[in-house]
């Protein structure tokens, strides 16, 4: 998939399937900005005019200075393995043979590294969180994100998880488990959940995918952010912060801002398919596209808002 801004504002974005092209997407950046008191992205899409995202009470903290995975916040928000068991191990799986992918917590942050793997090879190399209680207005993760300077994201990725080839690779995920620390994910039961991917860009780089399950049903991809990694981003530190507000009883008024580097990329205000709380969530995973050398991401300076 590649998603060009064109010059009068138009979005186009191409797939090996069809083009399509939106009018107007950035004609609301010049009003936007004078009035929003945010700062927009040229590549912004959403509507003119975004608010700020809410105030909201940190929950969790990390800066990696303990070098390990202990840190727990008062509330009880922690890392958590694959049984969401505090401070458990990582979800770290590869398929076709390869070697297997880590994740490491040092001073620095935590690093998750994805072999080198064949075309059509695929690796997941995920950290999952628990917000310590079940937030029902909304959640804000913001960290830094270090790009290694080998970074290139390739198309032409595995056949995961229905036979189809995809290119596309998790990068972060906001959600309600009905499970408990302690408890086997046996059953996600994804009533509502947030979804973050990147998809591999004609030079080598990374735009991003917005995906919403509504009652465990994956609703339309929205693209956006068609240069949200570049070389100009490779051996450096971006900032990320993404915010999701729940719907309320009307279910249709959800939120959800996509910034980078202080700039907003994204924002959408008819999220739908209200519930309770969102108690979870998870930091990259699933490498569908793979990569052909030996690639690190180092995450850095967590914090969690939530409420």
């Amino acid at each position: 998939m590649e998603i060009t801004t064109n010059a009068d504002g138009s979005v186009t974005i191409t797939t090996t399937d069809t083009t399509i092209t939106i009018a107007g997407v950035g004609a609301a950046i010049a009003s936007a900005t004078a009035s929003s008191g945010l700062t927009l992205s040229p590549d912004y899409i959403g509507p003119a005019n975004p608010p700020a995202p809410p105030t909201l009470p940190l929950v969790f903290s990390d800066d990696f200075s303990s070098g390990g995975l202990a840190t727990v916040g008062p509330s009880g928000a922690c890392w958590a393995g694959v049984n969401l068991s505090p401070g458990g191990g990582s979800n770290v799986s590869t398929s076709d043979g390869a070697t297997g992918g880590s994740i490491v917590a040092s001073t620095n942050g935590l690093a998750f590294t994805y072999p080198a793997q064949p075309q059509g090879g695929q690796c997941l190399v995920e950290q999952d969180g628990y917000l310590g209680a079940p937030m029902s207005k909304g959640v804000r993760i913001q960290f830094g994100l270090a790009v290694p300077i080998n970074y290139i994201h390739r198309g032409g990725g595995s056949q995961y998880p229905s036979g189809t080839p995809s290119s596309n690779n998790k990068f972060l995920a906001i959600y309600r488990n009905p499970n408990t620390p302690g408890q086997l994910v046996s059953d996600w039961n994804m009533t509502w959940n947030t979804t973050l991917c990147t998809w591999p860009t004609p030079t080598g780089g990374s735009s991003l995918s917005l995906s919403l399950y509504d009652n465990d049903v994956e609703q339309p991809i929205i693209p956006f952010a068609p240069n949200f990694i570049t070389s100009a981003d490779l051996g450096k530190t971006m900032q990320v912060s993404c915010c999701v507000v729940l719907p309320s009883s009307a279910g249709n008024d959800g939120q959800f801002w996509f910034f980078k580097n202080g700039e907003l990329l994204f924002y959408k205000n008819d999220c739908a398919n209200p519930i309770a709380a969102l108690t979870s969530f998870y930091l990259l995973g699933a490498c569908n596209s793979g990569f052909t050398s030996q690639t690190a991401l180092t995450i850095s300076d967590v914090q969690v808002f939530a409420q």
